[in-house]
């Protein structure tokens, strides 16, 4: 029995299942327009070009306009958050390639040059999706996909994204179709769970399912879903890749492998007070796995343990810190992108 003893800084909750559509090989762009209904510049050139935008290429980019402004009367606070990671985000209208700020006069020269140069790109990871939609859930499988060695942090966003949104805009009219609206998010917070926080191998797959409430507001015959990958940077977010998907499909069952093999994850107080105990239990040896703390957030904070584990009984202790505040954690046990999870109420 092995027996290991940390301190938790915090935890958080991340669940992953497996996922069998294959993942497309294609670098894509994330064109923003930060907007408002109330902004009449927004309503004139800025609109026409956002437009045609969208018309000429469908295929390369995903779409969203953030309307970050508190008085738009399509505010979400997911776009605010969203439009708070572009650089000098201040004002309306503005264009965004990525991350990068453009204005009306020169979005789409820049957009025009950069598909010529992410044609043949081979990208760093990209995400093949699946969404379902059960009476007042929405469901969304994600499998995400490395295509080259790559080192640092990671993280998977799903927004929500609908198109021909009814509202009022300044310089066009009443009731007029917004395109391409950004509605929300499915992943807890804007910028995503943790995908992973090291080095990662050409070919490495994560499979995430997140299921979420839909909102009454949300029209479902025009909705799209569109995973964003960031690259953590400092206290930045950096665009990677992305990938939507519009139609709704129904889930095929799949087998948990650590399920399957009667691997047992148990917490115990699992109402943490001082100190607590994780312990596994394995029916049989486990190669290459992490046992992982991760916070409220979806960011891992630690690795209590990272290699292979011996069939038996292994222990790791957990103390509370001083700094560790109370609510519901989770703590990961990861192997070849699947996990299985053990929540933790932190008092």
């Amino acid at each position: 029995m092995k027996k290991i003893y940390f301190s938790i800084l915090a935890l958080g909750l991340s669940t992953i299942f497996t996922f069998g559509q294959a993942v497309e090989s294609k670098q894509r762009m994330m064109i923003t327009k930060v907007t408002a209904t109330w902004c009449p510049n927004c309503g004139t050139d800025a609109w026409d070009t956002n437009k045609d935008l969208i018309a000429s290429y469908p295929d390369d980019a995903i779409f969203l306009s953030a309307h970050e402004s508190t008085s738009s009367n399509l505010f979400t606070t997911t776009a605010r958050d969203f439009a708070n990671n572009l650089p000098q985000s201040i004002g309306q209208p503005l264009f965004y390639l990525n991350r990068t700020r453009h204005n009306n006069g020169t979005v789409m020269n820049a957009v025009t040059e950069h598909v010529a140069q992410i044609k043949d790109q081979m990208p760093v990871v990209n995400t093949g999706l699946e969404m379902q939609l059960e009476g007042a859930k929405i469901s969304v499988k994600a499998k995400v996909q490395f295509f080259q060695p790559a080192d640092g942090e990671y993280y998977i966003s799903l927004f929500v994204i609908e198109d021909n949104v009814i509202e009022d805009q300044a310089s066009r009219g009443n009731r007029v179709s917004h395109p391409k609206v950004l509605r929300g998010r499915l992943t807890p917070t804007t910028f995503g769970n943790l995908i992973v926080d090291g080095a990662v191998e050409a070919n490495q797959t994560y499979d995430f399912r997140i299921d979420s409430a839909l909102n009454g507001d949300w029209d479902v015959e025009n909705l799209e879903i569109a995973a964003v990958i960031w690259k953590k940077v400092g206290a930045d977010y950096e665009f990677v890749n992305t990938s939507s998907v519009e139609t709704f499909s129904t889930f095929t069952t799949s087998i948990n492998h650590l399920e399957k093999a009667g691997v047992e994850l148990s917490a115990y107080p699992t109402n943490l007070k001082t100190q607590g105990t994780i312990a596994l239990n394995l029916p049989a040896a486990l190669d290459n796995v992490s046992l992982q703390l991760i916070n409220s957030n979806g960011q891992l904070i630690t690795q209590l343990y990272k290699g292979n584990l011996s069939t038996g009984t292994h222990q790791f202790g957990l103390t509370k810190t001083a700094n560790l505040a109370s609510g519901i954690y989770v703590v990961r046990l990861v192997q070849d992108g699947q996990s299985i999870t053990k929540k933790i109420v932190v008092q």
